[in-house]
């Protein structure tokens, strides 16, 4: 379907079922629409409001062009911990730790992300400041996931069509429906996932499409205070997500045991300052930076479905950093990149 009509009815206002999105999306990531056309799709959409039909059809479509990673694990699910980030809180990169703990805990973790966006260090940023090498063979990465359980998928390497809208992205300068879709895109296929949101309004709709496209499990959050994280500063907003069904849950730190931080105690910094305190938590220093990764990690594992309750995933998760199994971890997943 040519992309100006469905422009055109976006601009008159009107919602786009999936398969129109979808095929304006697959428009886009040809390169079969012009900046100007993209800046003016991703306004309208903007503007009227986007629908979980629409952002579902963009996931397709962002799903169809991806560079598919075949780790061949069939008898265990595979974890994303991927957030939209964006938040403009300034914390630490807390998924990133997370997925590094729950890898530790034996869950083979297969972590989307990018460099930062928004923040003075990304996903990408810090492992590579922990020393590991961002693999692009997909070959390699599949290795990773499968032998070492974790490996680190690369939005840029495996999504190379989304450069047809980086310059309508970086033009807009401002927040669209893009954004949402990183935690909706693993390119390995994870079917057990922990998103965080940057409100609460997208993490319904974030909700509804991963249910739509199949998550067999996982949670979207997004804390009272903004985080796009379980929050450890107040309650978190829980849509818990099991084969098509979608409950909402409200947590606080006190059910994880945990006091109650301020958001700067959270605070995060540039690549070197985020590698120290991620390596500070590996190395089972207590605290507020603990503290948050141990609660996600928590929910992770249980959505992973190793852990039947969040107290029995704080356990596994203090465990695995007190260890010495998360940093021993991170290490393996370094030396297997760095040999890839």
């Amino acid at each position: 379907m040519p992309f100006l009509p469905l422009l055109h009815r976006l601009l008159n206002r009107e919602s786009l079922p999936a398969a129109d999105a979808r095929a304006a999306m697959s428009a886009i990531l040809a390169g079969e629409a012009t900046t100007p056309q993209i800046c003016a799709f991703l306004a309208a959409l903007r503007v009227k409001g986007e629908t979980a039909d629409e952002i579902l059809g963009l996931a397709q479509a962002m799903r169809e062009s991806a560079v598919h990673i075949h780790h061949g694990i069939t008898d265990r699910v595979v974890l994303d911990t991927c957030g939209t980030g964006g938040d403009n809180r300034g914390t630490c990169n807390v998924s990133t730790i997370v997925a590094i703990v729950v890898a530790a805990c034996g869950v083979p973790v297969a972590k989307h992300g990018n460099r930062s966006m928004s923040s003075l260090c990304g996903s990408a940023d810090l492992l590579e400041a922990l020393g590991v090498k961002l693999l692009t063979d997909p070959a390699a990465i599949a290795r990773s996931i499968r032998e070492i359980g974790f490996g680190f998928l690369f939005a840029p390497v495996l999504h190379p069509a989304m450069k047809n809208a980086m310059p309508a992205r970086a033009e807009l300068k401002t927040k669209t429906a893009m954004n949402l879709l990183g935690p909706l895109t693993n390119p390995a296929g994870a079917t057990a996932q922990l998103a965080g949101a940057p409100s609460l309004q997208a993490a319904e709709l974030m909700a509804v499409t991963l249910a739509a496209l199949g998550l067999e499990h996982g949670y979207v959050v997004h804390g009272f205070d903004g985080l796009d994280e379980v929050t450890t500063t107040a309650p978190t907003h829980l849509l818990s997500i099991t084969k098509g069904a979608i409950d909402h849950i409200e947590v606080a730190p006190e059910d994880f045991g945990v006091p109650r931080a301020t958001i700067e105690q959270l605070k995060g910094g540039e690549i070197t300052t985020n590698r120290d305190i991620a390596l500070a938590v590996l190395n089972g220093a207590p605290g507020a930076y603990r503290d948050i990764v141990l609660v996600n990690a928590s929910v992770a594992l249980k959505a992973a479905g190793v852990a039947q309750a969040f107290h029995e995933g704080m356990e596994m998760a203090g465990a695995a950093v007190d260890s010495g199994a998360a940093l021993r971890k991170l290490r393996q997943v370094a030396e297997f990149s760095q040999g890839a």
